[in-house]
């Protein structure tokens, strides 16, 4: 059992749908705001009784918070008051030392100087802003409710407000989206200078606006080679501007600047999640809470946890799906380490997909530790494939990653 989780509280509320966005996230739920605070204050206070589905069934579960994370949905809509009574139940539930990362998404079109000194002082120490373009016709494809200036403006909102520990998320792939505009927005992400960035390729989900229009045919999207091009300029222009690769999609100045919280999900450590829809990986279990805010509001103010599924993970697949989230860090995997946390001979073990991948010029090994090659990061899906494969079965398909 874990000493330290990473603890997730997860703010539906949104100030408009986005398009392309298939997270448990909505708008026009302002009523709720309210009952939300109560139910996860709760929620986080509950944790480990018998009836939450997640806990020790003979009590609570003395455990510190590794990290503490803010997603959603739009963290920001949240006031100030909303936001310290949640952490004072972290904080009564958990052991939370000084100095951990507490960070809060938000979105440039909905926060204000004032709110952001507020969060400061309570102790968040990380903001997250969803950028996601710097070019204002592709905010309004994605059906983003802030425009380039705003975000620009966001950033310096945040600083004055004392925020030296920024990130902003950007997303390449998009419908329309040709190089020229991509390089605009990273020159620009880099001559704002956060400490961090994220760029992530577009996944067209079903269920959303984008997935509906690419069904009909009337979604432009860029072709493989492009995206292709888009990541290999985002590594270029950043490596030049002195921003480190430390995973698959993220960047940062310093060592310590890279997200602590999205570590722990890339190191498959145990975390928990409060808040509709939000996903736990705590004992051996994966579970997601009740995705409907109201029906989740209502249960837990009576039950004190509502979760929708809750399943068991076997010590295969948890390797497997450990050695798929730690190639995604340019670091890589160490062999040594991952065999002590599973009393496995990983070496030997997954020597099939290791040799696969090495052969197809898509994993490096230096000693004990194997990592994804410059072409492993773009074919990652397809090296994740062959360890979770092996790790349950013991077998590589045949004809994989050709």
């Amino acid at each position: 059992m874990s000493a330290a989780v990473g603890v997730y509280v997860h703010v539906p509320f949104c100030g408009a749908k986005c398009h392309y966005c298939d997270f448990n996230s909505f708008a026009g739920l302002d009523r709720l705001r309210a009952p939300y605070v109560d139910a996860v204050s709760r929620e986080i206070a509950s944790f480990g009784a018998a009836n939450n589905g997640i806990g020790d069934a003979n009590g609570r579960v003395p455990l510190a918070a590794r990290t503490i994370n803010f997603g959603g949905g739009t963290p920001s809509l949240l006031q100030p008051d909303d936001v310290a009574r949640v952490l004072s139940a972290i904080r009564g539930r958990f052991s939370v030392d000084s100095g951990i990362e507490i960070s809060l998404e938000a979105n440039p079109g909905t926060i204000a100087e004032s709110r952001l000194a507020a969060f400061h002082a309570l102790g968040v120490n990380r903001l997250s802003f969803g950028v996601q373009s710097f070019d204002d016709a592709l905010l309004v494809r994605l059906g983003r409710i802030h425009d380039a200036d705003q975000a620009a403006s966001a950033r310096l909102a945040a600083r004055r407000a004392g925020f030296d520990n920024l990130n902003l998320d950007f997303i390449y792939g998009l419908p329309g989206q040709t190089l020229a505009i991509w390089r605009d927005t990273l020159v620009r992400a880099i001559d704002l200078c956060p400490e961090h960035i994220s760029a992530y390729s577009l996944t067209v989900e079903e269920g959303t606006l984008f997935g509906t229009l690419r069904a009909r045919g009337q979604l432009p999207l860029p072709d493989e080679d492009l995206v292709a091009d888009m990541f290999d300029l985002a590594e270029e222009l950043l490596a030049k501007a002195g921003y480190s690769q430390y995973e698959i999609s993220n960047w940062a100045l310093a060592e310590r600047f890279r997200c602590q919280h999205n570590l722990g999900y890339w190191r498959n450590l145990e975390y928990l999640g409060f808040g509709p829809g939000a996903h736990s990986w705590y004992g051996g279990r994966r579970s997601v809470a009740t995705l409907d805010p109201r029906r989740w509001v209502k249960a837990v103010i009576a039950d004190g946890a509502s979760i929708e599924e809750s399943e068991a993970i076997d010590r295969d697949l948890e390797l497997g799906e450990t050695m798929m989230l730690g190639l995604r860090l340019t670091e890589g995997v160490d062999l040594i380490s991952v065999g002590e946390r599973f009393d496995r001979d990983v070496a030997s073990d997954l020597a099939a997909p290791m040799t696969r991948s090495i052969e197809l010029g898509l994993l490096w090994q230096s000693g004990d530790r194997i990592g994804l090659t410059l072409r492993g990061r773009r074919l990652g899906n397809e090296v994740f494939g062959l360890f979770l494969e092996a790790a349950r079965t013991g077998a590589v398909p045949a004809g994989a990653a050709a």
